[in-house]
């Protein structure tokens, strides 16, 4: 996975442009990679953590690991009790990591979860993210107004029918076959449980991408 990363055409090419990504994108393969490897303990699970933390400071998107660590410690091998010790040390570790940039974030936009045009999940569509004049309603705003009708055109016939398509574009219908099926085998099969945080970080980071898409 880390040689199909570093020898992708786009990532060669935004590197060269000077973009974000490539950097995001190997602390971000790396952090999985460690947290995966520690199987949610020891040195490697904290070095993953770290990993995550850092992956805030390179893009505002980082922020979206903490709902995934705390999926990650729901199937991790171990008590419920050791779950919650875990999964409060990690969030509590990335929290404290991300402090500085968390309290610039407040007083830049007056929420610590804002960080400007990229943070209008609610709406109507993509181009609008970037215009000044529109402004993102509030869930309570998008509810009272949408209903469930809205629920369902926003979030799945703009959302992830659009993006499943893309994906199965790219990555051709039998390839994107292979990954739906490991997918689903990972939660089944014993031999392949150690790649359910791979699908679990998948499923979080398709979450934002179709509130905006």
């Amino acid at each position: 996975a880390g040689a199909f990363l570093i020898t992708h055409p786009k990532f060669i090419f935004t590197s060269y442009i000077g973009y974000a990504e490539p950097l995001y994108l190997l602390a971000l393969y790396w952090a999985l990679y460690l947290l995966i490897r520690s199987g949610g303990q020891g040195r490697l699970l904290w070095g993953g953590v770290l990993l995550a933390a850092a992956t805030y400071y390179v893009r505002p998107q980082g922020l979206f690991m903490i709902p995934y660590l705390l999926m990650f410690f729901l199937v991790v091998e171990t008590s419920w009790a050791g779950r919650l010790r875990l999964a409060a040390g990690a969030i509590g570790l990335f929290l404290v990591l991300s402090l500085p940039h968390l309290i610039a974030r407040a007083i830049q936009f007056g929420s610590p979860m804002d960080y400007g045009a990229n943070s209008k999940y609610l709406v109507d569509s993509y181009l609008q993210v970037y215009a000044p004049n529109v402004l993102s309603p509030t869930w309570f705003e998008f509810l009272r107004d949408r209903g469930l009708s809205g629920i369902v055109e926003k979030f799945f016939t703009n959302g992830l029918f659009p993006l499943t398509s893309m994906l199965v574009r790219g990555l051709g219908p039998g390839w994107f076959g292979a990954l739906v099926i490991s997918a689903g085998a990972s939660f089944f099969v014993p031999g392949l449980r150690t790649y359910r945080p791979l699908v679990l970080f998948v499923a979080v980071y398709f979450f934002p991408l179709m509130l905006v898409w």
